[in-house]
């Protein structure tokens, strides 16, 4: 006789959510800890504004500056810098914006 044990997917992800939260952070520390020596300067403030942020189980690698996304995505006359885009690709399959 065999035995059947039924996984549910939404336990599943909850259980993988749970148990690698630390690590979470870990990669998300290390993208900033890339991205930050490469990222480019004019007063500094962009550079000095990375931060690993948390929102419940959620992680997140951040840059609080005004000007981030212009900066790191670029626009119609200014080319990317791409330099947290590009650290993020380094640690695992990146979903996000692209760069122009």
């Amino acid at each position: 006789m065999s035995a059947r044990l039924t996984v549910y997917p939404g336990q599943v992800r909850q259980q993988i959510t749970d148990t690698t939260f630390d690590d979470r952070v870990d990669i998300a520390q290390a993208i900033i800890d890339e991205a930050q020596p490469v990222a480019p300067v004019d007063t500094g403030y962009f550079q000095s504004q990375f931060a690993v942020e948390t929102e419940g189980k959620r992680v997140f690698a951040v840059n609080s500056a005004d000007d981030a996304s212009y900066i790191e995505y670029g626009t119609l006359d200014t080319p990317p810098a791409a330099v947290m885009t590009d650290a993020a690709r380094a640690h695992g399959k990146y979903s996000g914006w692209t760069p122009r």
